[in-house]
């Protein structure tokens, strides 16, 4: 029976960890977990491992959101605002912004601005215009940037107003398990002695 060398296992090893890697993972921000309902302004939560911060605007639990889902983010009514969404991996971490349902809830055209931030440092900017009932956004400027932040901005005033949902984030990198998944192979890469052939 012949028995693979150290050689070819750590190979394979290899290459199996930089596979699992580099495997793409999503998530999807529908808000639905966050306790509270119509009117309630919630300053932090999480969701599908990322950690949430509102300022300015309120959960809308009253089963208006994107897809049949019950809950949205707005501003405040009535007040001319800008409230944020601030969004990280929970314990840190990179990704992509990849979509986001915006609807237009006044008359007036309305933006949604996303802004993605890597270390503190603006990335890319995409401006979406809300022009009606909910519609799926892609990104734009942020298609394809690694990020490790992102803040969504909702506008609302008099003569128009935005409302978002299932904020769609992919290709999470699991930094800290990408170095976990490659120790072994780089452990036995270091430690391998050329055994003689028997």
């Amino acid at each position: 029976m012949k028995t693979l060398n150290s050689r070819t296992i750590i190979a394979t090893a290899f290459v199996t960890c930089m596979g699992l890697a580099s495997t793409a993972q999503s998530a999807v921000l529908t808000f639905e977990g966050i306790p509270g309902g119509t009117g309630i302004n919630f300053s932090s939560s999480a969701e599908a491992g990322f950690d949430l911060v509102v300022n300015g605007l309120f959960l809308d639990a009253s089963g208006n959101g994107a897809g049949g889902s019950a809950n949205e983010l707005e501003g405040l009514a009535g007040n001319p605002s800008t409230g944020n969404l601030d969004v990280k991996r929970t314990g840190g971490g990179t990704f992509k912004f990849t979509s986001i349902d915006v609807e237009l809830e006044y008359p007036s055209p309305a933006t949604v601005t996303l802004r993605g931030y890597l270390g503190g440092i603006l990335q890319a900017t995409d401006i979406l215009v809300a022009s009606g009932g909910y519609t799926t956004s892609p990104a734009v400027n942020l298609a394809g940037v690694i990020i490790d932040e992102i803040v969504v901005t909702g506008q609302r005033d008099f003569n128009g107003g935005t409302a978002f949902d299932n904020l769609r984030l992919e290709n999470v990198i699991p930094l800290p398990g990408t170095l976990a998944l490659l120790a072994p192979s780089l452990l036995g890469l270091a430690c391998v002695r050329r055994r003689p052939q028997q």
